[in-house]
């Protein structure tokens, strides 16, 4: 992924953003990812979603980017939910810090649909 430009957030709802990410998360791109979730947070979303389903490389340092905003984001009271398919990327993420503080999630429908059975319990 080129260095220019933020990665795109969009509002899917009231409390919901999702930033979507593409391309190589390495060290000259993770701290756009982590900018954007953290702008994402401000907006007053409590759920967000990190699509990275167009992401081809994640090294460490977007490994590391992913867990602070993750933590940041659980011990304010949000939710981060990770999508992706790829078994390595899935493999990484259950190996990482981010147990307890994010969810991963295969497709955007399953996030999708997890959240509207959530706001039918509540």
């Amino acid at each position: 992924m080129d260095d220019q430009g933020a990665f795109p957030i969009a509002r899917l709802g009231e409390d919901v953003c999702l930033v979507a990410a593409g391309g190589e998360l390495d060290s000259s791109t993770a701290w756009r990812l982590q900018d954007a979730l953290g702008t994402a947070f401000r907006t007053g979303a409590r759920r967000l979603i990190a699509d990275l389903t167009a992401v081809t490389y994640l090294d460490a340092d977007a490994l590391a980017a992913l867990s602070v905003s993750a933590n940041r984001i659980h011990r304010e009271g949000g939710r981060l939910v990770i999508v992706t398919d790829d078994p390595w990327l899935v493999r990484l993420l259950d190996a990482s810090a981010l147990d307890g503080v994010a969810e991963v999630e295969p497709t955007l429908r399953d996030v999708v649909r997890g959240m509207a059975v959530a706001e039918l319990a509540e």
